[in-house]
This record gives structure tokens, sequence and C-alpha cells, in this order.
């Protein structure tokens, strides 16, 4: 008897630490906080190029960067009439250098969309608190000449038609397994599991 209460005991316990390290995890998983943002532009008579970047704001303790989407908006009245072409031209962080180039897709008129690019937890990289890392340097072309005015970049914070929503892929600091935390402006609510701002930007 005091064999089998000791074995139901022994499970218990067992089933207890498993489920207090599960809980743990999502926790820290779910509490996470990263800032996305563009860092600087700069433009020629018919090109921008801005630089984006990602910062591990919340927890204390870092967190793992697994892969990042988001669509960047401008102001339609600086086309002036052009077309609009978009393309990756580097900058990337060396540490983020196993993340794949975003698909880039136009799908509406003064809206760049980079598709989701992903890492696995395996090959995930972790971020101290604070740490900024580029995520790349990207140019948006036209053929015609920028009208003069504010160009008023932002990245999408909302579900939308023909956009794509900014997000950051993310893992526990550490994590090798498991599947990622979709971060999003209203994922978790509170506190915002991203932080997105606008860019004010003259032409």
């Amino acid at each position: 008897m005091k064999n089998l209460m000791k074995s139901t005991f022994d499970k218990f316990g067992l089933i207890l630490l498993l489920m207090m390290v599960s809980i743990s995890a999502k926790a820290q998983v779910s509490g996470g906080q990263y800032t996305m943002s563009i860092a600087t532009a700069s433009a020629t008579a018919n090109t921008i190029d801005f630089n984006l970047t990602v910062t591990v704001t919340n927890p204390s303790e870092g967190m793992r960067f697994g892969g990042f989407q988001t669509s960047i908006n401008f102001n339609t009245n600086i086309i002036n009439g052009g077309t609009i072409s978009a393309t990756y031209v580097g900058g990337r962080s060396t540490q983020l250098s196993g993340l794949a180039n975003n698909a880039i897709l136009l799908s509406s008129t003064g809206n760049i969309r980079l598709q989701v690019s992903s890492l696995t937890a395996s090959n995930g990289v972790d971020m101290a608190q604070g740490t900024t890392y580029s995520l790349g340097t990207y140019r948006i072309s036209n053929t015609a000449n920028w009208a003069t005015g504010n160009a008023n970049m932002w990245l999408q914070d909302v579900l939308a038609t023909q956009t794509t929503r900014s997000a950051i892929l993310g893992f526990p600091i550490g994590s090798t397994s498991g599947g990622s935390f979709n971060y999003t402006t209203i994922t978790p609510a509170s506190p915002p599991g991203l932080i997105i701002a606008y860019f004010s930007f003259t032409i």
C-alpha cells in the first residue's frame, strides 16, 4: 500500500512539475514585447531607402527572435503619377543572417508588403532586453520623381485588405524547440506584444 501511494504521489508530482514548466514557458512567451521601427530614411529624386529595426522591450531577461512580417505605408501624394517598385538592398544585422529575404508584394498604392520570413526555435536569435538589430534596408523606387511633401511612412498595425499586418515571431530566450508566439499590436493585449511608430520624413 505504501509503495502504491508513493508511486501515485511521484506521478502526481511529475505531472505538477511539467504543468508548472509549461505554464511558466507560456507566460514568458505571451509576456514578451518587441518594438519594430523605421529607424532611418533617405531619398534621391526617385528612390527612398529606409532601415527597419527590431528591439526587445520586455521582459528583463530578453527574448528569442524568430522572424517578422510587415507592411510599410506611405503618402500616395508623393508618387507624382509614377509606378512604384521595391527591393531589399542589404544591411541586415549579421546576427540575423539565417533569416531569408522577405518576399515583397505591391498589392495596393502606397503600401509595400514584406511577407513573413521566419526561423525555427533552434536557429532563432537570443536578444537581451534593449538589444536592437537591423532587419534590413529596403528601397522604394518610382518611375517618376517624387513630389515634394511628407512621406508619412508607417508600419501597418491592423488587419486590412491588401496589407500585411506587422508581427514579430518570438520564443522564450534560450528556447531551442517548440512553436513561436505571434506578437502584434493587440497580441498579447496588455501590454501590447508589439510597439510600432509613425515616421515623419519630408522629401
